[in-house]
């Protein structure tokens, strides 16, 4: 199982990468539903689900924050089996 650190993309930004999306539709075989498109901030590793602690990751965060992201620019990842939005904080 691969763990990572990530945020979710919000209605407004599901909505305009879907439109994005649109002019993709030559590269892209497979489409995931739009509800588990997330923002990777940290890639973590592969790892058993015996060694994670599923009640620890459950638990919400002690503070919450506020992130403002852009979009800089949408493309295939290096493998080419991925479209990647391509993001810097704002």
């Amino acid at each position: 199982m691969s763990l990572f650190t990530a945020l979710d993309v919000p209605p407004q930004v599901r909505a305009e990468l879907q439109n994005a999306l649109s002019h993709f539709t030559s590269v892209v075989q497979r489409r995931i539903s739009a509800r588990k498109w997330h923002i990777t901030l940290h890639f973590l590793g592969d790892v058993s689900l015996s060694d994670i602690d599923l009640e620890k990751l459950a638990a919400p965060l002690a503070a919450e924050f506020l992130t403002t992201i852009t979009i800089n620019h949408i493309a295939l990842s290096p493998s080419g089996k991925q479209l990647w939005a391509y993001c810097r904080p704002t």
